[in-house]
């Protein structure tokens, strides 16, 4: 070994240790990348809405914003704004089925669009939401719905919405929010932004978070 050059010793190197090496370095990393996944999987955000809009804006103002008021920083990534283009969601029965999975805490629309949720009986009585009282809004702020049992048809599109849902006899489903600071980033291309609150099995704690800063 003494007497190889050191082009014979990289040569020796290459011919019985190289192919060993790789393959150790390569297993070393597969490792250090499952681990990491392992310790730290993707993040599950605490509060997720859903925008229906002609245009899609820049919604991570407002995901700061509310994940601010939500007592995270802005790198736990506890919030996240979906965007949905309103001639798709409102032509196919994927809305209605991502609606009723429990993904999203809230939605935001048109109001021309809002009966959708109304009639679907997938929005939560906002009052219920806030704990029994609905902070001091002017009355044009507010999206009042009969109550009853649902539709099982839209009256205006004639798309099976997810029927059976009571509601209470009369209740608030949702709330104006042109000019609303907080929501101005996901509202800027809407001429009258509604947000509704999704029915949820659990203490809904995000959903009034949100509640709360679009009021």
């Amino acid at each position: 070994m003494e007497r190889l050059t050191f082009r014979q010793r990289l040569r020796w190197f290459a011919d019985y240790y190289l192919f060993k090496v790789i393959l150790i370095t390569a297993g070393a990393v597969l490792a250090f990348i499952l681990l990491k996944h392992a310790m730290a999987p993707g993040y599950e955000p605490e509060a997720q809405i859903l925008v229906i809009s002609k245009v899609k804006g820049d919604y991570s103002a407002a995901e700061d914003q509310l994940a601010e008021k939500m007592g995270y920083s802005r790198s736990d990534h506890a919030v996240h704004i979906e965007y949905m283009e309103e001639s798709t969601a409102f032509s196919n029965a994927v809305l209605g089925m991502k609606l009723a999975s429990g993904e999203f805490d809230a939605v935001i629309s048109e109001r021309e669009h809002f009966h959708f949720f109304e009639d679907s009986g997938l929005l939560a009585d906002l009052e219920a939401v806030s704990g029994g009282e609905i902070l001091d809004l002017p009355e044009d702020r507010l999206i009042h719905c009969d109550g009853g049992q649902t539709l099982t048809e839209s009256s205006d599109t004639q798309e099976d919405v997810i029927p059976g849902a009571v509601l209470p006899e009369h209740y608030i489903s949702g709330i104006r929010l042109e000019g609303n600071e907080l929501y101005s980033v996901c509202t800027e291309f809407m001429d009258d932004p509604v947000l509704g609150i999704i029915q949820s099995t659990d203490t809904m704690e995000e959903e009034n978070v949100i509640l709360q800063c679009a009021c």
